[in-house]
């Protein structure tokens, strides 16, 4: 008699079981390291746009889209630009000095705020890329992921080389 008995098809079923679950995991795993990818390459975007604003002296503009009219400048120059990183996200920044004032005024940068419930990003506080030059002090920010051991260690050169590891 020709057919397959029942203790093979257990077999069979068990075998293509393991091997499902095993692709799951490798696809979720797969998921989670793209997004986490994903999160510090929009992080490092973000750098370069503050950095590039700062060497371009990019001016600050009012309401209406133009450049602000009432803001006179110290001898510094034009504002500079940088990231604000907190617990759950990160923004664009800038500060400068006005003619009359002695200290920096520092204000967030309109639609410049990125926000990700998925992830925590320390340490906290900020920095800024010099007028011209685009140097800053080096840093070191960790991408690590809530209620997961992943993240990302993204390091940033006194010269601007950006590198980012896995952690």
């Amino acid at each position: 008699m020709k057919g397959v008995t029942l203790l093979e098809t257990m077999v069979v079923i068990a075998i293509i079981s393991v091997l499902s679950v095993m692709g799951v995991n490798t696809i979720n795993n797969f998921r989670k390291e793209a997004s986490l990818d994903n999160a510090a390459n929009e992080m490092v975007s973000m750098i370069r746009v503050a950095r590039s604003k700062s060497m371009n002296g990019e001016v600050l503009i009012d309401l209406y889209g133009e450049p602000e009219k009432e803001t006179v400048f110290s001898e510094t120059g034009l504002p500079e630009y940088g990231i604000e990183i907190f617990l759950n996200g990160y923004k664009l920044i800038r500060r400068y000095i006005k003619a009359d004032e002695e200290f920096y005024t520092k204000e967030d940068v309109p639609d410049g705020v990125f926000l990700n419930d998925d992830y925590i990003f320390v340490p906290e506080g900020y920095f800024y890329f010099a007028r011209i030059t685009g140097t800053s002090s080096s840093q070191t920010i960790n991408i690590i992921e809530k209620g997961g051991s992943a993240g990302r260690e993204i390091t940033i050169s006194e010269d601007f080389k950006i590198v980012i590891e896995k952690i």
